[in-house]
């Protein structure tokens, strides 16, 4: 079986990467798992080079998709590995958020903290909150609720003034998309990467 830098162009491509150090780099392509992709992976981001990680593993699996399109080379293990989303952090979170004009940062926490669609979050009404309330909500969502201005012309949680008159968060899901360069479900997912956060630090940002 031919070895990883035989592959394709990957000796032009990447002989002068990190890659090219790598034991990976003359191992038979047969003989490589996802496991050992991720490590590499991880071992770049960690020395503050995960873009470069990123673009190196996406060449290489480009360049053996073609290889076995072409039949060069058979099905093997590591064809079906899935490069791993970028890990959020709090920082980046928040970054995201302060481009928001209020509520709608409370209003995407909220949604993150109770895992719901974002079509659930826009149509929130106190009614289903109630709801939601009687379940298991964690503590971040729960302080959400408790801090989330009343408005008597609108059944909604989350609301904007448009035209004099309170109505739903129009518009939020391209908002997010826009400035987190990812649909509402990625959002989601990175979000469960996150460590706890510090509501009493962010309310200042966000709440008040």
């Amino acid at each position: 079986m031919q070895a990883l830098k035989d592959i394709g162009d990957l000796s032009s491509l990447l002989g002068n990467s990190p890659i090219a150090q790598s034991p990976l780099w003359t191992k038979p392509v047969d003989q490589i798992v996802p496991a050992q992709f991720i490590a590499f992976q991880t071992r770049l981001t960690f020395d503050g080079h995960g873009e470069e990680a990123k673009v190196i593993l996406e060449t290489i699996l480009g360049e053996l998709k073609a290889a076995h399109v072409k039949g060069s080379i058979p099905h093997v293990p590591v064809l079906d590995f899935t490069i791993p989303l970028a890990r959020m952090t709090l920082g980046d979170l928040r970054k995201g958020l302060e481009q928001l004009e209020r509520p709608r940062p409370a209003a995407v926490l909220f949604g993150l903290e109770a895992d719901l669609e974002i079509d659930e979050v826009i149509s929130l009404t106190w009614e289903k909150a109630k709801v939601l309330r009687e379940g298991h909500l964690s503590k971040i969502a729960r302080e959400l609720l408790r801090l989330a201005p009343r408005h008597l012309g609108t059944p909604y949680v989350f609301w904007q003034t448009m035209n004099g008159a309170p109505a739903p968060l129009f518009g939020l899901s391209l908002e997010l998309a826009a400035i987190f360069d990812m649909e509402w479900p990625e959002l989601r997912k990175a979000y469960r990467t996150i460590a706890g956060i510090d509501l009493d630090m962010e309310r200042a940002h966000w709440f008040e």
